[in-house]
């Protein structure tokens, strides 16, 4: 009679008898064991700060979603671990009432543990709200929309983002860790109030390694023929930041490692300035950049051979049309 096979859990190892039909059984040779790999734990054997960690890697809308699985999951999604990093640019929502809802859900739910916030939209009222409960906020970018975006979204969203000073100081005093700030803003204001804003930023975040600006005024050139209104080409104004709050930007913030500038006036004089004072500094980015010229880059790549420079769509003159489509 074949003797019962051998179950040894430590892997788990399994020794199978050889079962001879006509005669007694035989252990298998060594040669013959079967190694079958340990049974993974499933889902309900995973820590609830571990579960949280997994989920945080959903997009927005299916973190919260995730919480209608089963209870588990549900605590798991209320858990300030799944809510660290939030990007809102890919949202399918293009309400801007329920899309400053989303936020603001998203904010409540870290329960001011957020690092990093990326939104496609921002008001004053929102961005106080981030100031007052995102303390520990390292990360931020409020970016513009896409090109796609624009022609199907911008009659739902007022996508255009005009903070006022009272709505900056206060993100400024509330975010103090940040480190990370990429901000794209509309203005149709004078340069003198432009400048406070900047200088508010700048001034506020002293720990900051990367900053991306793109501030800019814009109005609609009618003049052109054209079948709709998505179709009107955007005239951009630049030279809204200049050589003086360059200035002032590598005072307050010496230690930059990134900077991207859209839309500025960047002259030669600018440009060694940056690389003479943000000796920290190791990437610069400028687009759409005026009144710089190549002598004056190639000056600045001369002196700077750790400073990785590009340089896109530079302006020679006052404005450029950009068409959105």
């Amino acid at each position: 009679m074949a003797r019962r096979s051998e179950f040894r859990r430590v892997g788990i190892h399994v020794n199978v008898d050889k079962v001879d039909h006509d005669g007694p059984a035989n252990v298998v040779d060594k040669d013959d064991v079967i190694d079958i790999p340990p049974l993974l734990p499933d889902w309900s054997s995973l820590q609830m700060d571990v579960l949280a960690v997994v989920l945080s890697f959903l997009p927005v809308r299916e973190r919260f979603r995730a919480g209608s699985v089963c209870q588990k999951w549900r605590r798991a999604s209320l858990d300030p671990g799944c809510w660290r990093e939030a990007d809102l640019r890919d949202t399918e929502e293009v309400n801007e009432e329920i899309y400053d809802q989303l936020t603001r859900a998203v904010i409540v739910r870290s329960r001011a543990h957020l690092r990093s916030l990326s939104l496609r939209f921002c008001n004053d009222g929102l961005l106080k709200y981030i100031g007052t409960h995102c303390p520990l906020l390292e990360k931020i970018k409020i970016d513009e929309m896409d090109v796609d975006d624009w022609n199907r979204q911008c009659h739902n969203m007022n996508y255009d983002f005009k903070p006022s000073i009272g709505a900056i100081k206060r993100f400024v005093q509330g975010c103090p860790q940040l480190r990370s700030l990429h901000l794209f803003v509309i203005y149709e204001r004078e340069k003198k109030e432009l400048s406070e804003v900047v200088r508010v930023l700048m001034s506020g975040f002293p720990h900051l390694v990367s900053l991306y600006l793109d501030v800019s005024s814009a109005y609609l050139d009618v003049s052109a023929e054209c079948s709709s209104i998505f179709e009107l080409p955007i005239h951009w104004k630049f030279f809204q930041i200049d050589i003086d709050d360059i200035r002032f930007m590598v005072d307050h913030i010496p230690n930059l490692e990134v900077l991207g500038l859209r839309h500025a006036c960047v002259t030669d004089a600018a440009l060694h300035l940056i690389g003479e004072r943000l000796q920290c500094l190791r990437s610069l980015f400028l687009q759409f950049c005026s009144d710089g010229t190549r002598e004056g880059i190639r000056s600045l790549k001369a002196a700077r051979k750790d400073l990785n420079v590009t340089v896109k769509n530079r302006v020679k003159n006052g404005t450029t049309p950009i068409n959105p489509r």
